[in-house]
């Protein structure tokens, strides 16, 4: 993952996409309870918005995430035997 965030910042869903290379689609789909590929995990690292948070940012993103915890998240997933056998068969190289 690139590093033009510190640990401390807050992202949006279509952030976190950025930062990891997932499409945001593929986010949306981990991040929708009920979806096939939801990730529970993610949906905990989650952070609620207040409307003072969504006022002060000029934002209607009703949760954002630790950067420091999606890194966390990140390479935990992809250390999961299905998401590295599926790197291995598209030629997928994380580092």
């Amino acid at each position: 993952m690139p590093n033009k965030h510190k640990d401390d910042d807050l992202l949006t869903l279509e952030e976190v996409a950025d930062a990891t290379g997932y499409t945001r689609q593929y986010m949306g789909t981990l991040s929708a309870q009920g979806s096939e590929g939801y990730d529970p995990t993610l949906r905990r690292i989650r952070i609620k918005t207040d409307e003072t948070y969504r006022r002060a940012f000029n934002t209607k993103v009703q949760y954002v995430f630790q950067y420091r915890d999606v890194k966390r998240w990140f390479n935990d997933r992809q250390q999961r035997p299905t998401v590295q056998a599926f790197n291995e068969t598209h030629g997928i190289i994380v580092e």
